[in-house]
């Protein structure tokens, strides 16, 4: 039996297979494109690599879920374009592999394009957050002790409750590295606190951090970006005393 190297479907025989072209034809090609252009393939990850079947390696979408507890390695066979849904919670990285050359680090919380082929290996085409409106929603924090950290699987846009001087900011799940990655924080005030720590190494314009507003009420809105992982930040002061 023949079959085409990036879909697997099955090739028919020119004047052969006589009587179960036909069949072969409706199980093994039609199928396969179905597969290939709209299949969905799951695969939970944990802390051991997985290398996916040939069925999970043919669909159009991967969805990654589970809670890692180190980081993994994915193999697929497939050859061609792919879309994967990384899932899983627990920082740690989940490398996409097809075991030759180049490998992509699929970042938490995205859904990734894939390319892969037999020679240069697997590289990134785009990635987007897999829930939009997660990604503009604002989650609620309230800074009640002098450390604060903040979960970016939980929304980017950040309402923080100022009660308390923060001294040290930690950001977790930030995406990965070549991704950049945006921080709002909105912050209001309930007295004359300030924020003195920042997340990894952060740059601000001109060389000056900001200077929280300060009494019952006052609002701010700072932006941090970073496109390393989360080491080196770059601050925006965007808003100061919103009245």
């Amino acid at each position: 039996m023949t079959t085409l190297p990036y879909t697997q479907a099955y090739l028919p025989v020119v004047s052969g297979d006589s009587a179960v072209w036909g069949t072969k034809l409706n199980t093994l090609t039609f199928v396969s494109f179905d597969n290939a252009i709209g299949g969905v393939a799951s695969q939970t990850l944990t802390n051991a690599d997985v290398t996916l079947s040939a069925t999970q390696s043919s669909m159009m979408i991967l969805s990654l879920n589970g809670t890692l507890t180190k980081a993994v390695t994915l193999t697929t066979v497939k050859q061609g374009i792919a879309v994967v849904y990384n899932f899983t919670t627990g920082n740690y990285p989940v490398t996409y592999t097809n075991g030759v050359g180049a490998t992509v680090v699929l970042p938490q919380g995205y859904s990734v394009i894939v390319s892969s082929d037999a020679t240069s290996g697997c590289f990134l085409i785009a990635a987007a957050g897999i829930n939009a409106v997660l990604a503009q929603e604002a989650q609620s924090l309230t800074a009640s002790s002098s450390t604060l950290t903040i979960d970016m699987s939980k929304g980017w846009n950040v309402d923080l409750t100022l009660s308390a001087n923060i001294t040290a900011i930690t950001v977790t799940n930030w995406p990965a590295s070549k991704i950049m990655g945006k921080l709002l924080l909105n912050i209001t005030t309930t007295g004359s606190y300030t924020i003195t720590g920042w997340p990894g190494t952060t740059k601000w314009t001109f060389g000056v951090p900001p200077t929280v507003s300060t009494g019952a009420g006052a609002q701010d809105s700072i932006v941090l970006m970073s496109d390393d992982g989360g080491s080196n930040f770059k601050g925006y002061y965007v808003g100061k005393a919103f009245a």
